[in-house]
């Protein structure tokens, strides 16, 4: 029989985010079965996510979804319905109300006469044409102004500029403007036409080369101008689930292919494209998912390295989303270390309780913004918002953190932990709750109740509903605490549960220790 008088102690730093394609024999202690509605910190552990509120109080002028968000200056600019409207947080101004059974829009920014605008595309069964607007001039792009007039693409689903063209894709052709004219389509005046053999769902300026993606390919165009414009291949067997789903992180194009997330990166070698799968370790969220059943939306949260994904089912039977709200899914990757293949550097983890019809991040005034639309009561809302009270939209940010089914080593022994001391940084206010989990959290046994773990109270933060002042606050007190808990009961496997439903500020959960004596062998 073992001494089991004796005091041990396991030490761990949380890290490495939710492992899915791990068995509970080989999961890292650090890592967690269960990070819902938390982020991997790039400074280390494991951050429950802030909320959001409302960008506008005022909801946008139309009915249905909100259809596209973008900034230019200090405006955000929204669309919903018929109407595209700007606004600075205190009201909308219309813009035009003049876009007809649109879908969801993309946006480009260019600056080509020294004048910054917006590009605009939404097509779907109208007859929308792109647009710009520069803040204050709405001008369709229908080849009705310029230097030459030409053949303007009646409805395309997409535009960017590139090489001081603009390109507007509309099923599987591509019309490329005139140099320095996005209204001109004049083949005289250096306007082309290129056709791909796939149907192209977005494209994406990245580096020196226009990225195309399709339904079940990708292509590149290469060169400076119109008269060495090329398209090569990049995948032939590898397409783009959806293009709401492509954005730049950390140096590379990451998009939803049908197995899974992954990046386009180029190599030293010329022509040479390394596509492999970043999402290994949460693939069991994202396997089969399709346009077909959902819709997609995804944003950046940059100053983390975050890549945000939203999938939210859809209604078959009638149109619209089935997806309530409180159970909508998403996944955050998070970019911790030099991106490598299946996976390393990225840790993931879930959310719950975020539906964007529509959702993108820029920079108004300095300060990343990020943004996303409601689907059917006409708000934009503001993420990233750090304060008592604020959750999702007024509402519970539903958290949980549980950490790998730990064994010390031997899963013969039983262990019987005495203290479970947290290593916790407070951003304000909080009091979760921890289980301790024992044999693989068996119902048949024994499970203790579970414990409150609670904010130090000398912390206090301007504007919290808990400092008064002259009240027993600390000047300059760590907010980094070590909460030392008493704990009851034994297994042969222990893990840790903290679980948060409020709308109280964020904490981020760095590491814990547990102090343990071993019983016997079973």
């Amino acid at each position: 029989m073992p001494y089991t008088g004796q005091s041990k102690f396991l030490e761990v730093a949380c890290g490495g985010g939710l492992l899915l394609d791990h068995s509970s024999k080989d999961m890292p202690y650090g890592a967690a079965t269960v990070l819902q509605n938390y982020e991997a910190n790039i400074a280390g552990g494991y951050r429950r996510m802030s909320g959001f509120n409302k960008y506008d109080d005022n909801a946008l002028a139309g009915s249905g979804q909100i259809l596209g968000i973008t900034t230019l200056g200090t405006n955000v600019i929204a669309c919903r319905g018929a109407n595209v409207q700007y606004g600075a947080g205190s009201g909308w101004t219309s813009i035009t109300t003049a876009r007809t059974s649109t879908g969801r829009y993309h946006f480009d920014k260019f600056n080509l006469t020294g004048t910054e605008k917006i590009i605009m595309a939404s097509g779907t069964t109208g007859t929308n044409p792109a647009a710009t607007w520069d803040g204050s001039s709405y001008v369709l792009m229908n080849g009705a102004i310029g230097s030459g007039v030409g053949t303007a693409p009646t409805n395309p689903t997409d535009v960017v500029e590139h090489k001081d063209h603009m390109f507007y894709l509309q099923n599987n052709t591509i019309t490329v403007s005139a140099p320095f004219q996005e209204n001109d389509f004049d083949p005289a005046n250096g306007s082309a036409e290129f056709i791909v053999p796939d149907t192209g769902v977005k494209l994406k300026s990245f580096r020196d080369e226009l990225y195309i993606f399709c339904v079940k390919s990708i292509y590149k165009l290469v060169g400076d101008n119109v008269d060495n414009f090329s398209v090569r291949d990049v995948a032939d067997d590898i397409g783009c689930v959806s293009g709401w789903t492509i954005q730049e992180v950390g140096g590379d194009l990451v998009f939803l292919s049908p197995d899974g997330l992954r990046p386009v990166s180029g190599t030293a070698r010329i022509d040479d494209i390394n596509l492999s799968s970043i999402s290994k370790q949460v693939q069991e969220r994202i396997r089969g998912l399709d346009e077909s059943n959902y819709e997609f939306s995804s944003s950046l949260v940059r100053n983390k390295s975050q890549y945000r994904l939203w999938w939210s089912a859809k209604d078959t039977a009638a149109s619209g989303i089935s997806q309530l709200e409180s159970s909508s899914p998403g996944l955050i990757g998070v970019l911790k270390g030099a991106a490598g293949a299946e996976g390393t550097g990225w840790e993931y983890s879930d959310m719950k309780g975020i539906k964007p019809s529509y959702a993108t991040s820029n920079y108004i005034s300095g300060a990343e913004t990020v943004l996303h639309g409601g689907w059917d009561d006409g708000f934009v809302y503001q993420q990233e918002v750090n304060t008592t009270g604020t959750g999702f939209a007024g509402g519970t940010i539903p958290s949980i953190w549980r950490s790998s089914d730990i064994i010390m080593q031997d899963s013969g022994i039983r262990k019987r932990p005495k203290h479970v001391t947290l290593n916790v940084s407070w951003e304000g206010y909080v009091a979760p709750s921890l289980d301790v989990e024992y044999d693989f959290g068996n119902t048949a046994i024994a499970q203790p109740a579970a414990y409150t773990v609670t904010t130090p109270t000398q912390i206090s933060t301007y504007g919290f509903s808990t400092t008064t002042y002259g009240g027993t606050s600390v000047y300059s007190l760590d907010p980094m605490g070590l909460d030392r808990l008493w704990v009851e009961g034994s297994g042969f496997a222990v893990a840790l549960k903290i679980t948060d439903t409020s709308t109280n500020s964020a904490f981020t959960i760095l590491g814990f220790q547990i102090e343990y004596t071993e019983g016997g062998r079973k």
